[in-house]
């Protein structure tokens, strides 16, 4: 999660982050995200890096949920 906040403050700038008490839910250290075993038995590989993808997804929420939410 500090790694996705470092790229989205990188690509967006200016983020204030809200730190929350420890969940019993994060009892767990570390979360990896591993996509061998999809690439194996769906012979699936992500297009794009994780970087690029957010940068995506923010020209996306600016361009489209932004304006939508506006016009309402």
């Amino acid at each position: 999660v500090n790694q996705l906040v470092t790229i989205i403050n990188e690509l967006k700038g200016d983020i204030q982050i809200d730190y929350i008490p420890e969940r019993d839910i994060d009892n767990i250290r570390r979360r990896v995200v591993d996509t061998e075993k999809i690439h194996n038995k769906l012979n699936w590989a992500p297009q794009v890096d994780i970087k690029r993808g957010i940068a995506e997804t923010l020209i996306w929420y600016k361009n489209y949920l932004l304006k939508n939410a506006n016009n309402k």
